[in-house]
């Protein structure tokens, strides 16, 4: 098993359930950006969706500094949701 599948197993060992894909994750990261008010363009380009030959070819901005500041309000705000007490309790009784 490669690195990359050891790391999903572990991940999916820790989160007490096996019944999700990597697409589910991408989906949620997807929508959680949405909800947290980010643009359109935004969210596609932080998960990498090819916006279209017309766009592609016009716009040529990579918007890094935006997906920069997008992964870490996005990263703080999951962290807020794990980040609970009642979560520890089940992560220290899975393992």
């Amino acid at each position: 098993m490669s690195g990359f599948g050891q790391m999903v197993t572990k991940l999916k060992l820790r989160s007490c359930t096996a019944d999700w894909t990597l697409y589910d994750l991408r989906r949620t990261y997807r929508s959680i950006l949405a909800d947290l008010g980010f643009d359109l363009d935004l969210c596609e380009r932080m998960i990498a969706h090819n916006r279209g030959e017309l766009v592609e070819r016009y716009d040529r901005s990579t918007r890094w500094a935006a997906r920069l500041d997008g992964a870490g309000v996005i990263a703080k705000h999951i962290s807020g949701m794990v980040d609970t007490p009642e979560l520890q309790l089940v992560q220290q009784h899975a393992v």
